[in-house]
């Protein structure tokens, strides 16, 4: 099984759009420059050129994903409330919403029905501190599985019909901000986490019953110099995150300040450097994002202003056969050609994005003024608006990668 390993760099976020240059517009992918090349590292590793980057297109979101839907969330009780800071995960017919803005692990159909909440807060079987670090859904063999910030030594089941819990899944070593994937079939975890100076592994694939299969050793990332810095392992400004592609794992480090990085493939229990990029300065990186999508990769770059929120610069799109890339402007084409000016997350599979009804109705209002609205596309948004009432949960768009 292969395992994709991103370090990249994760930033809060605003609202807000902005480019330092105005390439030219080039609407075909054939018609787009080369902007990476394959060097061997010593295995191939692709490298990314921004200087390179010479080019601009609307690129409609529809090119990305397939069967967008915009959910709506049960609201019949404030126990099913969410926020927008709230983490999702996502499977072809469940929804599931946890994380800081909510303590308890909420389940929700398809259709944005509430099912039940996941277990419940408390110290006995299948209980938890809030809130959670990490979910999965496992909808064939219907499981949850889930980790919580406050106990990573184990991996708590539970049923994916009512949210019981059914049992718990024994980790080799307690997790430092670890993340899973739970192969139910093959009774194997994979397991990331932060490789503070204590870990064994920072990475690593074991069994249901708590052995060890193979992994790597984290001593090889425990500088001392850089653990111990302001922004190194030790300083809370590192998260790891796992991401399943079609017929592998993918992995990241997240960082919350801008440096150098790779990303890497796991396979075999070895780590190999897989795609990089040169920025404009290297010595001044801004703040960015690195995805890798099943037929691209998208690089977002952030505007370094000095703030903790941190408004959207610009995204440079690189498709994996022809390396040839451009800077996109995203659009939201079902629904009403909204500029996608927000950060949307790509994961599992599957694109979303946890909005509010507020900013949902302020979206809309805004796409409505443009006179570049055509008719078709205005009586859709006027449809979505006239639903949004003041005492709506939050929705989720959602759309499954191409």
């Amino acid at each position: 099984m292969k395992v994709t390993v991103y370090f990249i760099i994760f930033i809060a976020i605003v609202c807000g759009c902005s480019s330092s240059h105005k390439p030219s517009e080039n609407n075909s992918i054939s018609g787009w420059n080369v902007i990476a090349k394959k060097v061997m590292h010593p295995d191939p590793l692709i490298e990314c050129d921004l200087n390179l980057v010479n080019q601009k297109t609307v690129f409609p979101l529809s090119n990305l994903v397939t069967e967008f839907k915009l959910i709506k969330l049960d609201n019949a009780t404030k126990e099913r409330m969410i926020s927008v800071n709230d983490k999702i995960c996502l499977s072809t017919n469940h929804i599931i919403v946890y994380g800081s803005g909510s303590q308890t692990t909420k389940l929700f159909d398809g259709k944005g029905n509430f099912i039940s909440i996941v277990g419940n807060i408390g110290d006995g079987p299948g209980e938890y501190a809030p809130w959670a670090e990490t979910v999965q859904i496992d909808e064939k063999n219907k499981r949850i599985y889930q980790t919580t910030i406050a106990n990573q030594v184990c991996i708590n089941v539970y049923s994916l019909e009512d949210g019981r819990f059914i049992k718990r899944i024994p980790l080799v070593e307690k997790g430092n901000r670890a993340r899973m994937f739970v192969d139910t079939q093959r009774e194997r975890v994979s397991v990331l986490q932060v490789p503070m100076p204590h870990a064994n592994y920072i990475i690593w694939e074991q069994d249901f019953s708590n052995h060890v299969m193979g992994g790597v050793s984290a001593s090889q990332y425990q500088d001392a110099n850089y653990t111990n810095s302001a922004y190194g392992w030790n300083s809370g400004c590192i998260e790891p995150v796992l991401n399943k592609l079609t017929g592998k794992i993918s992995a990241s480090f997240v960082h919350y300040f801008p440096t150098k990085d790779s990303l890497y493939h796991f396979e075999n229990h070895k780590l190999s450097p897989y795609f990089t990029v040169n920025y404009v300065d290297n010595n001044n990186i801004p703040y960015h994002t690195i995805d890798e999508l099943n037929r691209y990769f998208l690089i977002t770059l952030y505007i370094n202003d000095g703030s903790v929120f941190k408004k959207l610069d610009k995204r440079i799109i690189v498709d994996k056969e022809t390396l040839k890339g451009c800077e996109i402007s995203l659009l939201l084409d079902e629904l009403g050609n909204i500029p996608i000016d927000f950060i949307p997350t790509f994961q599992n599979g599957f694109f979303y994005y946890n909005i509010s009804p507020e900013e949902l109705e302020e979206k809309i209002r805004v796409a409505l003024q443009s006179s570049d609205v055509t008719k078709k596309n205005k009586e859709k948004l006027t449809r979505v608006l006239d639903e949004i009432e003041p005492d709506d949960n939050n929705y989720i768009m959602i759309g499954v990668l191409k």
